[in-house]
Formats: C-alpha cells, structure tokens, sequence
C-alpha cells in the first residue's frame, strides 16, 4: 500500500495489480484514493485511474460506485470509458 502512494505513477501502477488480488476493505481504500488524487495528465497517471477503476469494478463490492461514477464526465474518453465498465 506504500507504494500506492508513490511519486513514480510507473510504481504505482504495478501497485494497483497488486491491490486488486488482496481485495480488502483497506486496499480498496487505497484504490479509492487513487481516483481521488489530481486530474491525470500523463500517460501513466492516466492508466493508474483506469486500471484502478477497473480493479474496483472486479472486487465485487458495489459501494464504490458512487466514486467511480464521478468520472464518468472526464474529459479523458479512456478514463470514461474505464468508468462505465467498472460501473457495469
């Protein structure tokens, strides 16, 4: 979960795999959190909200819904679209 927290977007992204198979209340917390930190702007910061989304979405529990749907309008189709599966 340290490494969620990273500077290095790279690092985090290899995180995120790591916190979908421990599938916790805390690590998706921690996934949470990565939808909540500042607009994506690089390529990989763009892949770690997609890939936390989707993540999420496979956890099986729903009340990460409402934080999910908030991407929906980004201005990203990727991220959207991210969104929208996870939602699914």
């Amino acid at each position: 979960m340290t490494v969620s927290r990273s500077k290095d977007a790279l690092a985090v992204l290899h995180a995120v795999g790591a916190l979908e198979r421990i599938n916790t209340a805390e690590t998706r917390a921690a996934l949470g959190d990565l939808l909540t930190t500042d607009e994506a702007h690089t390529e990989d910061e763009i892949l770690v909200r997609i890939h936390a989304m989707e993540s999420l979405g496979h956890s099986g529990d729903a009340s990460d819904q409402t934080l999910i749907s908030l991407h929906l309008e980004d201005k990203d189709e990727h991220i959207q679209l991210a969104a929208l599966v996870a939602i699914a």
